[in-house]
């Protein structure tokens, strides 16, 4: 019986300094990138803001091309800016950390211009639809929109030499109606 309870004290007295040896490194937990964390965030503003513009710069060529009336150009960008804000809230309501913050207000000032083109259409809509001798100002419009796309296209590569991250771009295009 004395040689078992040695046995197991010299077992003990080697076997612990080892063991919590090994779980020494396990109580650091490694902190997340933050850029890596907001990238999820930055490809959602992009992904969800291309769908928006994709849609705008269709029902525009439709206005150029008198397919669609001052009215009908409209009715779709009231539409389009409900979801505009909806992206503008989410993404403002977005923690980014403190390493992330600049960039995250220069993404944020590009949803509020984005957003602020179709406010400025919707307005000129409306006042074409209320006096048929104010008409929409289409190559206004049509370079405010390329304004916000190479806002876009600055943004995107900031973040790339930034983070060294892509975003994945969602290459479907929706068609507007």
């Amino acid at each position: 019986m004395k040689k078992k309870l040695l046995l197991i004290s010299i077992i003990l007295t080697f076997a612990i300094p080892i063991l919590s040896g090994c779980f020494e490194g396990e109580e650091e937990v490694a902190q997340p990138n933050p850029q890596e964390e907001y990238n999820k965030t930055f490809e959602y503003a992009i992904n969800e803001s291309n769908k928006l513009l994709d849609r705008y710069s269709s029902n525009l060529d439709k206005l150029y091309i008198d397919e669609y009336t001052p009215e009908q150009f409209g009715v779709i960008v009231r539409e389009v800016i409900g979801t505009s804000n909806d992206i503008v809230t989410k993404v403002d309501r977005t923690d980014a950390s403190k390493e992330m913050f600049e960039f995250h207000q220069k993404v944020l000032t590009y949803l509020q211009n984005q957003h602020n083109l179709f406010l400025s259409s919707i307005s000129q809509a409306n006042a074409a639809k209320n006096n048929q001798q104010i008409t929409l100002d289409k190559q206004n419009l049509r370079n405010s929109y390329m304004e916000v796309k190479t806002e876009q296209s600055n943004l995107l590569k900031q973040w790339k030499e930034m983070s060294g991250l892509s975003v994945e771009l969602n290459n479907s295009v929706e068609q507007a109606q």
